[in-house]
């Protein structure tokens, strides 16, 4: 009985240790989750980030390669204007709509289709400029309205995908990425242009892009949406969640419009980017003529 005791004793002790050794700690599971957020808004910050890279040097592009289409197609200075112009009609238009769509659709799915359409926008714009000036103008509206929907769907998805305490440095990385796109395109849109010709830049900015950016976006973020949105799609009250949703929407809409600390902050933006998109738009076009 004793040696049955004992035995019972050590069996118990073993046990014990096994469990302590196998069994995560609360600090253990802590700490993984926590590197699996940093993964998460990390890989979530540079496929954004790589997204408006690309979406600014695609904007950007035609800055330098204007000079050579006017010189081909025998424009003048307000035809060349109206050209660079018509872009930021198309970006305007889409930049609250990128934004109901990104709440309705997923900014995932959105950010992917608005990178295909610009591309696509950006590979036409060769041929819309030899069939003349209407489908040239239609097409960089176009290529507007699609590049005014990646920053919302960025906006939208950030709280889902990046942890608080790196929400402001991804943001601050995301718009930095602005910069980063005009800065690649004026650097090597010239080089294209005097190796090949100024189409070659439209195609090589439209065909690479997505070739390189698109699968990995699919893979971590994109299939991932669709099977969430497809489990929880049962579980979703339609009628009464989507009243709820539109009343919110109208009473966070007033107090932002009433609130002079936001006006302050738009009337910024349009100073900021009033000087910015006027430099970047008509600088190369200076030096090549002065």
């Amino acid at each position: 009985l004793k040696s049955l005791l004992r035995n019972k004793k050590l069996f118990l002790q073993r046990s014990t240790q096994l469990k302590l050794k196998f069994t995560p700690s609360s600090e253990q599971s802590g700490k993984v989750a926590n590197e699996f957020e940093f993964k998460e808004s990390f890989l979530f910050t540079l496929l954004s980030a790589t997204a408006i890279t690309i979406s600014y040097a695609d904007r950007s592009n035609i800055s330098t390669a204007i000079i050579s289409m006017s010189e081909q197609f025998h424009w003048d200075s307000f035809y060349s204007g109206l050209v660079l112009s018509a872009f930021w009609a198309g970006y305007a238009l889409t930049q609250v709509l990128g934004g109901k769509l990104s709440d309705r659709i997923g900014g995932e799915k959105l950010l992917a289709v608005a990178l295909l359409l610009w591309s696509l926008c950006t590979a036409f714009t060769p041929m819309a400029a030899a069939a003349g000036n209407i489908p040239l103008i239609a097409a960089r509206v176009l290529l507007g309205a699609s590049e005014g929907l990646a920053l919302p769907s960025i906006y939208a998805m950030l709280q889902r995908y990046v942890s608080p305490s790196l929400q402001s440095t991804s943001v601050a990385t995301i718009t930095a990425a602005c910069y980063l796109g005009s800065l690649i395109s004026n650097f090597a849109a010239p080089a294209i242009i005097s190796q090949f010709d100024w189409q070659a830049v439209f195609y090589l900015f439209a065909i690479l892009p997505p070739l390189l950016w698109l699968p990995f976006w699919t893979r971590t973020f994109l299939m991932r949406a669709s099977e969430t949105s497809s489990s929880n799609e049962s579980e979703v009250d339609g009628s009464a969640a989507s009243a709820l949703s539109v009343q919110t929407e109208w009473t966070v809409l007033k107090k932002l419009l009433g609130s002079r600390p936001v006006w302050a902050i738009m009337a910024a933006q349009y100073g900021q980017s009033w000087g910015m998109i006027g430099l970047l738009s008509w600088l190369p076009t200076y030096y090549s003529e002065s």
